[in-house]
């Protein structure tokens, strides 16, 4: 029988050698966790820069995009001599008398998907153009089919509305002045005709709003006219025997007050003529007109060409 052997070793010689075996394979482990992290760390990269290089061409993308978008817009839009033909019928289309832009200025802003009814019928009033004024029963009556007409020419004929009774002047502090053009009451509306009962009434200026246009913008079927609009107080003075006019930036409708004065002119300072509601008074608001707020009368053609009013809102 074979005898056993055995290696003999002292106690610190096995504690040294199972050291060893433990550094060495805690060596190896962080060489394998090294180089896995090394190979992980590079993908990353490599996915994270490959990402960025695609975000940044998609915004390149949607950049150049955008630019081309404004270029073409810009390259639409022409602004129009307020002069021409086209101008001038839309600035016309939209001189109503100060007691009808008053209502629209009350309103602040509308379209023609969410206008007041009365607000149609007062503009609709305040253009039409076949108006009987019977002097000695003080009424003024329009037909029904005369109403359509005025309206359509304003808001052409896809515009929805309801025929009734209205209040002429719903601000009182703007309205007009003299002859039998007054009409501080409700037209009535019966059997297809409106009535309204008119008084006689005295001479001299009253407040007004002034619009002075600012540009005219046109971009395919679509004008805008922007002006530039001041509220106009008169006062009669007694000392001069003429009246006085302060210029403001805005009339606070709720409550009948103007706000923000800028400027105080006389005839004679103006230029000896009256300041009428309808008149174009440049002059006027010259040296204010910075200070003005700016409001846009917005069109649009139909499929006759007509440009008909669609907005208003200050911009």
């Amino acid at each position: 029988m074979e005898e056993k052997r055995y290696i003999k070793m002292s106690l610190g010689t096995a504690i040294c050698l199972i050291i060893i075996i433990i550094l060495l394979v805690a060596f190896i482990a962080l060489g394998i966790y090294t180089y896995t992290t090394k190979n992980t760390k590079v993908e990353t990269n490599y996915i994270s820069n490959d990402n960025n290089e695609e975000y940044q061409k998609a915004e390149t993308e949607i950049a150049s995009t955008t630019e081309n978008q404004t270029e073409i817009a810009n390259e639409k839009t022409e602004e129009l001599d307020v002069t021409d033909n086209l101008s001038k019928s839309l600035i016309e289309k939209i001189s109503f008398n100060t007691y009808a832009t008053a209502s629209m200025y009350k309103l602040g802003e509308f379209n023609t998907n969410n206008i007041p009814n009365d607000l149609v019928l007062r503009l609709g009033w305040d253009r039409a153009k076949n108006k009987v004024t019977l002097n000695e029963t003080l009424k003024q009556t329009l037909t029904k089919d005369d109403m359509k007409q005025s309206i359509t020419n304003i808001f052409g004929d896809k515009l929805s509305y309801k025929d009734e009774e209205f209040k002429q002047i719903d601000v009182e502090t703007f309205h007009d002045y003299g002859g039998y053009t007054d009409n501080m009451g409700i037209i009535k509306y019966n059997n297809g005709t409106y009535t309204a009962n008119l008084f006689q009434g005295g001479g001299g200026d009253v407040p007004f709003i002034h619009q002075e246009v600012e540009k005219i913008l046109k971009n395919g079927d679509k004008v805008e006219v922007y002006v530039k609009t001041a509220f106009i107080d008169t006062e009669y003075i007694e000392s001069t025997l003429d009246f006085e006019y302060t210029i403001y930036k805005n009339f606070n409708f709720n409550t009948n007050e103007f706000e923000g004065q800028l400027s105080k002119l006389n005839s004679e300072e103006y230029g000896n003529h009256k300041i009428g509601i309808s008149e174009s008074s440049k002059e006027v608001i010259s040296n204010v007109s910075n200070s003005l707020n700016t409001y846009v009368y917005t069109f649009e053609a139909d499929n006759l060409g007509n440009y008909n009013l669609t907005g208003f809102k200050m911009n």
